[in-house]
Formats: structure tokens, sequence, C-alpha cells
């Protein structure tokens, strides 16, 4: 007599494992989630700087001809600018530096010359005291400006809200 064939089930413990003889309901289920996942999948490249690299230079060169020169004309005229706008800025930085020099050196000089004027017609203590303000103002913003430029301060953080 036949015994019929004892089956031993192991315990999953909770794991999914592949099942290798499947409906055809499976079947069609995992090539519509292939499908979905096909659609899903795409491609993105991304490039620093004005000019793309020239295989993407070359596909648009496909898409429209001319668009390639185009954007290397783009690029070259926001360069071109970009210069012109950092030329004036440090021009004008220049002439801001240079009159403020002058203003301070006009200030000062007059200040002396008042320090001096009060001394000659007998008033020494306020002369004294006129001139020798003037003389650490001028001393003590040389020196501040001299600190500054040994260790600049670092920029404000701007926060974003």
């Amino acid at each position: 007599m036949d015994e019929p064939a004892s089956e031993s089930v192991e315990p999953n413990h909770g794991m999914n494992t592949p099942s290798t003889t499947g409906s055809e309901e499976e079947n069609a289920l995992s090539g519509e989630s292939l499908e979905l996942i096909q659609r899903l999948l795409r491609v993105e490249s991304t490039w620093n700087g004005p000019i793309p690299p020239p295989a993407a230079l070359a596909a648009f060169e496909q898409v429209q001809p001319g668009l390639a020169d185009r954007i290397t004309r783009m690029a070259e005229n926001e360069q071109s600018h970009r210069h012109s706008t950092q030329r004036r800025a440090l021009l004008i930085e220049g002439v801001r530096t240079i009159g403020g020099m002058a203003s301070a050196l006009v200030i000062t000089l007059f200040s002396l010359a008042v320090a001096a004027y009060l001394i000659v017609n007998g008033h020494p203590w306020p002369g004294s005291l006129f001139g020798g303000g003037t003389l650490v103002t001028v001393v003590a913003l040389f020196l501040a400006t001299d600190r500054t430029k040994d260790h600049p301060e670092p920029r404000a953080k701007k926060r974003r809200k």
C-alpha cells in the first residue's frame, strides 16, 4: 500500500519568496509592472556652465539648425555683459575710494588749520584740544582701516523665510 507522501512546510517568518510557478494572472501583473516602470524611467542630464557639452550641442543642432551657434553666441554675450558690469563696478568703487580719501584729507587739513588759528590767536587750550582730537581721530581711522584689511569680517548670512 502506498502511503501518502508527507509534505514538510517550513515557516516563512513574514518573508516573501519568489514563486517559480506562477499563474498567468501573476505574469500579466508583473508585465504591467514592468511596463509602468519603463514609462516612469527617464534619463536626465545636467551640466554646469553656460555652454552644454558637445554631444548636447550636436543634438540641439539636429533639432534646429543654427541653435548651437545661437546658444554659443548667447553665452559669449552674457560673459561680455558680466565683464563690462564688473569693470564699471570696479571703476565706481575706485572713484568712491579716492573721493573718500580726498574728503578726509580736506576735513583733516581744515581742522588742523582751525586748531593752528586758535593757538596763534591766544587760545592754546581749545586749539590744542581741537588739533589733538583731529590727529587722534585720523590715526584711529587709519589703524581701524589697516586692521580690517588684515582680517575682513565674514559676510552676513542671508536669512531664508
